[in-house]
Formats: C-alpha cells, structure tokens, sequence
C-alpha cells in the first residue's frame, strides 16, 4: 500500500520561514513577492530545496560584498 502526503512548501530566509504565498508558484516569483517586506532578497539566491518532514524548504541565501 502507497501512502502520498503533500508537502507544505516553505522558504528559510535569514533563519524566518516564510510560507508560499501560492502552492503554484515558483520559488522565483516568491521571492519577488517577499522582496517588498525584505529588500535584501532582491539580491539573494535561491538554494536547493531541502524534504524535513512534510516540508519542503529552499532557501534564500543573501548574496555577500562590499558596497561602493
């Protein structure tokens, strides 16, 4: 017997889970849609998604450097 669950899709941002807006929406988009409560993810990447449990997480990692 197979047993599927669905998966909650959330993203790591600096340590705060930020749920998906939409389950349909990819992760380019949910960023764009964060950016405007977190500017720094304009220049964030996103990492490869991780299963923990019934998640599914990616991450936002914010780029590093200098400014000037």
């Amino acid at each position: 017997m197979m047993v599927t669950a669905e998966l909650t899709v959330v993203y790591d941002y600096n340590g705060v889970l930020l749920p998906s807006p939409s389950p349909d929406m990819p992760p380019s988009m949910v960023k764009d849609f964060y950016s405007t409560m977190y500017p720094d993810l304009l220049n964030a990447s996103i990492g490869p998604a991780n299963h923990v449990g019934d998640q599914l997480i990616y991450k936002f990692e914010r780029s590093v450097g200098t400014k000037g």
